[in-house]
């Protein structure tokens, strides 16, 4: 693959990325203006408390408030820099759900992929902002040279390795004469929290494997 062909999937990757952060940011914004209220009246009709109507509103309100209050949580994910109130870990189950909600849609439907049963439920030394943005520019770089390379399928594993977690993404293909290169994006956000991005053929593809930090 030309340096040229190379550098221009690198920028989409960013700008897709970037994207996306932006959009899950206006979206949950936007969401605040629907929950608050929604959250205010649900515990104004439950304390009214008047008639079952009223009680059927009050808890119909709160599911929904829960919800989207989930998904807003999800989109929290979503940030090209963590947020001062973001917490410096994350269990590797909980974030999963929260980044699969999203970050999922950079892979075609037939590509989508679920983390592997057999990974470890362990925390990451780094705050889930991190992880998912370095896992979301990996799905853009596969997905944006899917067609030529003939991608199939996508899986996720994770495992702790020394200390670090290892979580490795597999795009099995038929096409290619070499790794996928690992988009700038990934390798420049894991550095700046003591990670590392690599690729390697494996596994009948292109092997990623992100390295990141275990709390002490």
């Amino acid at each position: 693959m030309s340096s040229d062909r190379t550098l221009s999937i690198d920028e989409a990757v960013t700008d897709r990325v970037s994207v996306l952060c932006r959009v899950a940011g206006i979206v949950r914004h936007d969401m605040g203006n629907f929950l608050y209220p929604s959250a205010s009246a649900g515990r104004e009709a439950q304390e009214g408390g008047v008639s079952d109507r009223f009680r059927r509103y009050a808890r119909d309100c709160q599911l929904l408030v829960d919800t989207v209050d989930e998904m807003r949580e999800a989109l929290r994910c979503f940030r090209l820099e963590p947020s001062p109130g973001e917490a410096k870990t994350i269990e590797l189950r909980e974030w999963w759900p929260r980044f699969n909600r999203l970050g999922n849609t950079l892979l075609d439907r037939e590509r989508r992929c679920s983390l592997d049963a057999e990974s470890p439920d362990v925390e990451i030394g780094v705050p889930a902002s991190v992880v998912s943005v370095i896992v979301a520019a990996v799905f853009a770089a596969i997905e944006l040279r899917a067609e030529e390379r003939a991608v199939g399928s996508v899986g996720l594993s994770a495992s702790p390795v020394d200390g670090r977690l290892t979580l490795r993404v597999l795009a099995t293909e038929e096409g290619g004469d070499g790794p996928m290169p690992v988009p700038s994006l990934a390798s420049r956000i894991a550095a700046s929290h003591g990670g590392s991005v690599s690729s390697r053929l494996g596994g009948k593809g292109t092997l990623f494997e992100v390295s990141l930090p275990r709390p002490d």
